[in-house]
């Protein structure tokens, strides 16, 4: 017969472990739920590099002609801005290197937007995203009836290109 002095006082569990146990279960738990909601992994989720291998003029026309941008209707709502930056996103998310830039012009408040695509077997090429067609704007020639002044790249911040005198922050873009 078993008696009281017979039997091992079992340890209380301490406290500290059983919080650091339930911590992890509960960050196990959401690690595998956001996998299984966005996918098994990273590149499911996040865009291609900010810069790909090269790409060439036959790829990045091959992309103007597939995407959607200059079918929205341009007006209120929906200005250069906005479909330079929709196409710009799109590009990168198919892989496509791509840089928005900006058109200033001489004696106006009001600049204009396009796309840019840097190829390696044909340099530049810069679109018009409302109407898919390649313009070559040179700062001191005419672009929709007024003269450039300035043609400035979006990376992290615009940076002019060809020497153009850097203008007020100001200025609107239709």
């Amino acid at each position: 017969m078993l008696n009281s002095r017979d039997f091992i006082p079992a340890k209380p569990i301490q406290l500290r472990w059983f919080i650091l146990l339930f911590v992890f279960a509960l960050l196990a738990v959401g690690v595998f739920y956001l996998i299984s909601i966005l996918g098994d992994s990273p590149q499911d989720i996040l865009p291609p590099e900010l810069y790909p291998a090269e790409q060439t003029y036959e790829q990045v026309m091959s992309f103007i002609k597939t995407d959607d941008t200059n079918t929205i209707e341009y007006g209120e709502g929906f200005n250069c801005v906005d479909s330079s930056i929709r196409l710009w996103l799109n590009a990168r998310w198919q892989g496509i290197t791509a840089y928005p830039m900006r058109i200033n012009y001489e004696d106006s408040a009001i600049h204009h937007m396009v796309v840019i695509f840097p190829t390696a077997d044909r340099g530049d090429v810069i679109i018009e995203p409302q109407e898919d067609i390649r313009i070559r704007p040179q700062i001191g020639k005419l672009h929709n009836e007024k003269v450039i002044n300035g043609l400035y790249i979006l990376e992290l911040s615009w940076f002019p290109i060809g020497g153009s005198p850097a203008l007020d922050s100001g200025y609107e873009i239709e």
